[in-house]
């Protein structure tokens, strides 16, 4: 190597580490602001989940509640039990059930899963009397920051003739 000259302009070790810790502080803000988005598109990832499972699970349970004839939700095991004639004197018998956080409805012997997430499911009144129905749906999704959704709709059955 050769000799270095007095003249020579360069960097003094306190101004590197200066430097560097500027650098450091602008790269921890920058982590920060990318967590926070990644963190918050997760949230919101799943409080979409939650409404989309609520709204699949209250827009099939309302088509049968507008069908039924009958109407129990006092059973075992079962969140509510549909019941209405068609026009051919055919008796139709639909089941809603929660089971494992899935909402399935049995119609004709097959079962089918309506939503997933579901944390709770209710219909009221026990005793119909043929008035509205209020159904609660309750959904939630994720893991490290669990979002939940929570419909009450009031639905009215058709008429009885």
């Amino acid at each position: 190597m050769g000799t270095m000259n007095k003249n020579q302009k360069g960097f003094t070790l306190i101004e590197m580490m200066l430097g560097l810790a500027i650098t450091a502080i602008i790269g921890a803000a920058v982590m920060t602001v990318v967590v926070q988005v990644f963190t918050s598109s997760a949230r919101s990832n799943a409080h979409l989940n939650a409404v989309t499972e609520v709204e699949r699970a209250v827009h099939t349970m309302t088509r049968d509640i507008y069908m039924a004839q009958k109407i129990e939700n006092n059973l075992s095991g079962k969140v509510i039990e549909l019941t209405w004639t068609k026009w051919d004197n055919t008796v139709n018998v639909v089941t809603y059930t929660l089971v494992n956080g899935q909402l399935r409805r049995t119609y004709s012997g097959v079962e089918t899963v309506v939503a997933e997430h579901i944390a709770a499911a209710d219909a009221e009144p026990e005793n119909y009397d043929g008035g509205p129905v209020t159904l609660t749906i309750t959904a939630t999704v994720g893991t490290n920051t669990p979002q939940s959704e929570t419909r009450v709709c009031e639905i009215l059955p058709r008429p009885s003739f």
